[in-house]
């Protein structure tokens, strides 16, 4: 069964690959993204369209960064608001408040042409940093760190930085798409 991870981001494919235990290519549409909070709901949504747009099981993910300081702002929003706000205005904003926990909500839904999706979600806990870090990854990475570490996720080359995030709901839906192949053999 070929499935497609709807992505543009090639870091996004190698994480996927690394985790789902599956052969998967990356597909670049523009799918619909619903406004909310749940970043499971977006997540699920877009798999849903994208699944019976394409005619092919889809994989597709998403993100959300909430700063406890902020009231979980950026949330789901987090790509959306980076494209203005970027590192030096997230620093800006949290400058003098003291609580910098943050965390990572990633979804993943995985969707057959014509079901529901089935969602996995995990939550990476970490920190807002006082000030930017590190050359590797992308989004917010130069002033997000894990929780117990002082150092940035952009500190890390991408074979271990992807490593540092909470990645069971990328096992999970890799787990779950391994199991649909099996019924569709069974059948």
């Amino acid at each position: 069964m070929e499935v497609y991870l709807i992505t543009s981001n090639p870091e996004k494919l190698a994480i996927a690959r690394s985790f789902l235990g599956i052969d998967v290519e990356a597909k670049d549409i523009e799918c619909p993204e619903i406004q909310d909070n749940d970043v499971a709901k977006i997540a699920a949504f877009s798999a849903k369209w994208a699944a019976n747009k394409l005619k092919v099981p889809v994989i597709k993910n998403d993100c959300a960064l909430e700063i406890e300081a902020l009231n979980g702002f950026p949330g789901p929003f987090v790509a959306y608001v980076e494209r203005w706000v970027k590192e030096d205005g997230f620093l800006r904003i949290m400058k003098g408040i003291d609580n910098r926990n943050a965390k990572y909500n990633d979804a993943t839904a995985f969707c057959i042409p014509g079901k529901e999706p089935i969602v996995f979600t995990s939550t990476t806990e970490g920190m807002i940093l006082k000030e930017k870090q590190g050359k590797y990854g992308w989004g917010l990475d130069k002033i997000f760190a894990v929780k117990g570490d002082n150092k940035s996720m952009a500190t890390y080359p991408d074979n271990e930085r992807i490593n540092l995030f909470n990645n069971e709901h990328w096992i999970k839906t890799g787990n779950a798409i391994k199991e649909s192949l099996e019924n569709k053999k069974t059948n």
